[in-house]
């Protein structure tokens, strides 16, 4: 149904002089690289050594499994409030997870959005308004995050927390 929500790129290092292979006569063919011909055929590209890398870049994040900073920091967070209440050590927990997510590389905008919502939603179920912990079965970060973010559509409508909305939320 459609087409995939990726689409691979490819970069090239060739070990030859600049200019020697003209970038016009390569092309990626079964995900091999060729050389293209003068009468438009490829043949396997030799005579030089090279290094093929090939780059997916995907519309949106499906493994939030590999956020360790973010995931600290809100640990952090709960567990002084676990301990103590909401206190000055909480506050800065979380606004260094908040802030983790909002400049992490490893998410683009629209998850960083997701991110930052399903962190409001956590820390709000776990403090709770009566100030008891939320039961529940205990999930990992990553499958909270997958289950409570806001869907690629809903963050784009949103658009991007500013920091007065990621802080004070």
């Amino acid at each position: 149904m459609g087409a995939p929500a990726f689409e691979p790129h490819y970069r090239v290092i060739i070990l030859a002089p600049h200019g020697t292979v003209p970038a016009t006569e390569l092309v990626m063919k079964d995900a091999r690289l060729h050389r293209r011909k003068p009468d438009g055929t490829t043949a396997p590209f030799s005579g030089f050594d090279f290094f093929v890398v090939r780059v997916e870049a995907a519309e949106q994040r499906s493994d939030f499994s590999c956020l360790p900073e973010i995931e600290a920091a809100a640990k952090r967070a709960l567990d002084v409030w676990a301990d103590s209440g909401i206190c000055e050590a909480y506050e800065k927990h979380k606004r260094t997870a908040i802030s983790a997510a909002m400049t992490s590389p490893d998410l683009v905008e629209d998850d960083r959005t997701r991110v930052v919502a399903a962190l409001h939603k956590k820390f709000t179920l776990a403090t709770g308004a009566s100030g008891l912990v939320a039961a529940g079965p205990e999930v990992s970060f990553a499958e909270f995050i997958h289950a409570n973010a806001p869907t690629l559509q809903e963050a784009r409508l949103r658009g991007p927390f500013t920091l007065d909305e990621a802080f004070g939320g």
